[in-house]
């Protein structure tokens, strides 16, 4: 206790004693249960899946870049060069090797399992579920425009 020229602190006759019944008190534990609480990755990957939606978009973004990194992998042997990009004056980009079109699936499996990786951790908070499955979605989205990406680019001439 303070006032405004002093501080008073009251002190136990037998200091020993009082620390062993502090020590005590603080080792019984809580009055009150705590409730469980899994903090098992597994069993938030399990509580998603059993949402349709949630599966839904995992296995719809899943597939889409499987197929895309097949239909690239496949494809780009055999183009000769390929423009990624456009310079600022809105021409085309000098033409690449036709392997470098590979980078377009791989960035969109990172984008992807870094989406999934985020949405999980949002599914965890029965509140923050929405969030989880806009994310998920907003990760089909993108991997749908990479493809039309690479549609493109295979489509236009270099």
């Amino acid at each position: 206790m303070a006032t405004s020229r002093q501080i008073f602190a009251i002190s136990p006759d037998a200091q020993e004693d009082f620390l062993q019944d502090i020590q005590h008190a603080i080792e019984l534990g809580s009055l009150s249960p705590a409730l469980p609480k899994s903090l098992y990755p597994s069993f938030v990957v399990a509580q998603a899946w059993d949402s349709a939606l949630a599966r839904y978009l995992w296995l719809a973004g899943f597939f889409v870049n499987i197929g895309l990194l097949a239909w690239v992998s496949l494809m780009a042997p055999s183009l000769g060069q390929v423009s990624l990009g456009f310079l600022p004056s809105g021409a085309a980009r000098p033409p690449s090797p036709g392997l470098a079109l590979i980078l377009l699936p791989v960035v969109s499996i990172l984008f992807y399992l870094a989406g999934w990786g985020i949405g999980l951790m949002l599914y965890r908070h029965e509140d923050r579920r929405p969030m989880a499955h806009i994310l998920w979605a907003s990760g089909l989205i993108s991997s749908l425009l990479f493809l039309l990406a690479v549609l493109f680019i295979v489509i236009t001439p270099a």
